[in-house]
């Protein structure tokens, strides 16, 4: 009898502890599916905003062979929740003048480990001074056109410091003697946070391009070479943008500026 009764205890000991584990399984599995939930939902609410404010030697466009040739001041902006961002990009001469204005809108379309896809979408609006002449005086006149336009950008992340993709943006005009049809297509790379000095870093964002205006076409190369000091909002880049071969009207064989970008 005391064997059986030895027995009887050691197995309902035994139920017990098994149930206790699997019980404490069950629940630590629940709360880690509770916990990741309450992540992705805190992230979808999740609301950030960043912005900064260039000062440049020559305004140059997204688009780099379009240029204003002189200095400008440029403002972007990004307001985003989840998977979606509103980026207002804002161009003005030194003296005042808007330049051109484009309000992005972009969704992350896909987010992995080291690919991703972005699409977006904006309405731009592109300002330039006319002559105009009323009651015998001639005047500069600010006229606008507008333009719509949409992008694809895929990128792959070869480490946390070099990553390469590549680039579609089309752009229609909206006016009768604006561009009609805008085909911008690049190769891009970047390699940033490379050490310099213990107190700076650098990064190197090359890339080739091919582009069509209204049936004009161009190859080109270009590249943007920036400097920061590590723990401020400060940069220094260095851009330039040249022709391989090119039939555009206009175009110009060496285009380049500095700018000085306070990040925030």
């Amino acid at each position: 009898m005391k064997k059986i009764y030895k027995k009887t205890l050691l197995s309902l000991l035994l139920l017990h502890l098994l149930h206790f584990c699997f019980s404490q399984t069950i629940d630590s599995s629940i709360q880690n599916i509770d916990s990741a939930r309450e992540t992705i939902e805190s992230e979808a609410k999740t609301e950030h905003f960043s912005g900064a404010l260039s000062v440049t030697s020559n305004g140059i466009s997204v688009i780099p062979t379009f240029t204003l040739g002189k200095p400008a001041a440029i403002v972007n902006m990004s307001i985003s929740k989840g998977k979606f961002s509103f980026e207002p990009d804002l161009r003005f001469s030194l003296d005042g003048k808007p330049w051109n204005f484009l309000f992005w809108f972009r969704y992350k379309l896909l987010t992995a480990e080291r690919f991703h896809i972005n699409i977006g979408a904006h309405p731009a609006f592109a300002f330039s001074s006319v002559p105009a002449t009323k009651n015998g005086v001639t005047k500069n006149v600010l006229t606008t056109q507008h333009y719509v336009g949409t992008e694809i950008a895929p990128g792959y992340s070869l480490s946390r410091k070099v990553s390469i993709g590549t680039y579609y943006l089309y752009g229609k005009g909206i006016e009768k003697d604006a561009l009609k049809n805008v085909h911008f297509i690049a190769l891009n790379s970047s390699f940033s946070n490379v050490k310099i000095s213990n107190k700076f870093l650098g990064s190197v964002s090359p890339q080739v391009y091919y582009l069509n205006i209204d049936g004009q076409e161009g190859f080109y190369f270009s590249s943007a070479f920036s400097i920061a000091r590590k723990n401020l909002p400060l940069s220094a880049s260095l851009f330039f943008n040249k022709t391989i071969h090119s039939n555009i009207t206009g175009n110009k064989n060496l285009v380049w500026n500095a700018t000085l970008t306070y990040s925030f």
